[in-house]
């Protein structure tokens, strides 16, 4: 058993410690991931902080047999972003507001070098077509239907082409 899953384990039968040790341990990675999707350093601070609240309060959710530990909490970290992403929407802010200098990490997966060289390799047995879509999807935020409306094509092909792609990244990354 991998550490990650000791320590959730350990977490759904309430030691906080385990809380400390996963928050030690993977805090850097939420962070980057957050970064990657908001763009704002704060903003992914918060959702830093809220991905390990949840992760407290819904520990015992977890499954090793179904779930792998650091995807887990990387989804929990995601949809936070998602959220918020969606609330910066529903209330734009500053409109003058200049992202550009940072435009060069939509391109990359995660600021961590092994995760970098990891989805790198994963994504590279993709068709270009479903990498653009992992990518806006998990790395831009954007929801299935509006992949559907940007792409032009039925909800149910996009949902179809993530499922298949994410299959053949994670059967690249077994195979490794």
């Amino acid at each position: 058993m991998d550490t990650e899953t000791h320590l959730l384990l350990r977490l759904s039968g309430g030691d906080e410690n385990a809380l400390r040790e996963l928050y030690d341990q993977l805090r850097s990675r939420v962070y980057t991931l957050a970064l990657e999707m908001l763009k704002n350093p704060q903003d992914a601070e918060e959702v830093l902080q809220d991905t390990f609240v949840k992760l407290y309060h819904h520990a015992r959710e977890f499954r090793p047999q179904i779930h792998a530990p650091k995807a887990f909490i990387y989804t929990i970290a995601r949809h936070e972003c998602l959220n918020r992403i969606r609330a910066r929407e529903a209330r734009p802010v500053n409109a003058g507001l200049d992202l550009s200098e940072h435009d060069h990490l939509a391109s990359v997966p995660f600021s961590h070098p092994e995760n970098r060289i990891t989805v790198d390799h994963a994504m590279h047995h993709l068709n270009e077509l479903d990498q653009h879509l992992i990518h806006d999807s998990f790395f831009q935020g954007y929801t299935h239907d509006e992949l559907s409306s940007r792409y032009r094509l039925p909800l149910g092909t996009i949902k179809t082409r993530l499922r298949r792609a994410l299959s053949a990244m994670k059967k690249a990354l077994e195979g490794k």
